[in-house]
């Protein structure tokens, strides 16, 4: 079985399902580094250390919080290592990809580049099921954090679960009522992977959710949330990666695997959707290739489209 942590939050699709609130909220300790607002502090970056064959692939989706990454009140308050290494990229060595790849202005401002300015390769000596904070151009280990993928004792959200929670309370659709969430996949890389509209539920007078499952274990659950105004709320604990939607501003965030959550609204928020990455049981199968691009760029726009 294909080990993942996945962090739930409270319980029942009805919190997944209404992870939208009426005020916006700040984001304090700025997690989700901002574009860059000066010249990088790196003016002259050096040369990049000889890569190997066996390079550590880039999913950015970010949970760690660290120094490296933060911008504080006063730059001068950063210790002198961390104005020494302006560019870091964190490495998860449990499932073996770099997840943020940061910067430092000259007014000392971290912010998110992108992928990392260098190829990275794979060390065999890198400690297991850590999360390891490197410089970005000679890899040298700066701080090692646990990995936030591992598994651990604690509930697993899956599509069963969620979707038996929401019935509990909710109303199951049908007929023209349903129909509209039956075909958010098509002959795609959904329908190799075997995936097949489950139901649609309505929640709340506001929200319908709803889940698609494949014999495989692979699935996703989704929600639309109609309303005057919405503004989606900041996820706790979980920085955010903006996401270009045609038509409709975007995020993503709880990556890069299951738990990935991928978010739309259009121009007016009277209409908030989501889909969400989760497997149809606890035998947690293999993440499949191209599977969160797949929900945030196919399915979330139809999804938009219902709206």
């Amino acid at each position: 079985m294909h080990r993942i942590r996945i962090i739930v939050a409270a319980s029942a699709l009805m919190l997944a399902l209404s992870a939208c609130t009426t005020a916006a909220a700040d984001d304090p300790v700025q997690t989700t580094p901002p574009a860059a607002a000066g010249a990088s502090a790196t003016s002259e970056p050096p040369e990049c250390a000889e890569a190997a064959a066996d390079l550590v692939a880039y999913e950015p989706g970010s949970s760690y919080e660290t120094v490296w990454s933060s911008t504080t009140e006063d730059p001068a308050d950063l210790e002198p290592e961390v104005l020494a290494h302006p560019a870091t990229i964190i490495v998860d060595t449990y499932t073996m990809t770099i997840v943020d790849s940061i910067d430092r202005d000259e007014d000392g401002v971290a912010y998110a580049t992108g992928p990392p300015p260098c190829p990275v390769p794979v060390d065999p000596s890198w400690p297991v099921d850590s999360a390891l904070v490197l410089d970005a151009y000679t890899f040298e280990i700066l701080a090692t954090l646990p990995s936030l993928n591992t598994p651990e004792d604690e509930d697993v959200a899956t599509t069963t679960s969620l979707m038996s929670d929401a019935l509990a309370t909710g109303t199951l659709l049908d007929g023209a009522a349903a129909a509209p969430y039956t075909s958010l996949v098509a002959d795609d890389l959904g329908a190799d992977l075997g995936l097949e509209f489950v139901a649609a539920i309505r929640v709340t007078d506001t929200v319908v959710g709803g889940a698609y499952e494949s014999p495989s274990g692979v699935g996703f659950t989704f929600r639309a949330n109609r309303g005057a105004d919405i503004t989606p709320g900041q996820p706790v604990g979980s920085p955010t990666t903006p996401l270009a939607v045609p038509g409709a501003e975007g995020r993503t965030y709880s990556g890069p695997e299951w738990g990935l959550t991928a978010e739309a609204w259009g121009a007016d928020r009277s209409c908030v959707v989501a889909v969400l990455a989760y497997p149809v049981t606890t035998e947690i199968p293999a993440w499949p290739a191209g599977y969160g691009e797949y929900l945030s760029t196919t399915v979330l726009p139809r999804l938009l489209a219902t709206c």
